[in-house]
């Protein structure tokens, strides 16, 4: 927990909140990277990841690069993203695809 805000305070992140204010999604980002962008299973398909993407770019450094898992390479690809490599990370003893991709321009 102690790296996740010492990571977020080092970072300008974003957060989404419902009416009621519970947290439905976040993001940030730090010398042109994309480090986290999340959005809450039941909220999907609703904007949400869109906007906090949009509010990232806004006064981002070009071009802008992100490591998105498979699931997420298409939300970016959707967005000007391109991937530039193919990844394989290892977390917790277990190895992950994830994809470099890159947005130059906008």
């Amino acid at each position: 927990m102690q790296a996740w805000k010492t990571s977020l305070a080092a970072h300008r992140a974003y957060v989404a909140v419902d009416d009621a204010g519970k947290l439905i999604g976040f993001s940030d980002i730090a010398r042109g990277h994309i480090d986290r962008l999340y959005v809450r299973a039941s909220c999907l398909g609703q904007g949400i990841g869109s906007a906090l993407l949009r509010e990232l770019e806004r006064d981002a450094p070009r071009p802008l690069d992100v490591d998105a898992s498979t699931t997420a390479k298409p939300f970016f690809e959707r967005h000007g993203y391109r991937a530039a490599a193919r990844q394989t990370v290892t977390r917790r003893g277990i190895e992950l695809t994830n994809y470099r991709m890159v947005k130059r321009g906008w």
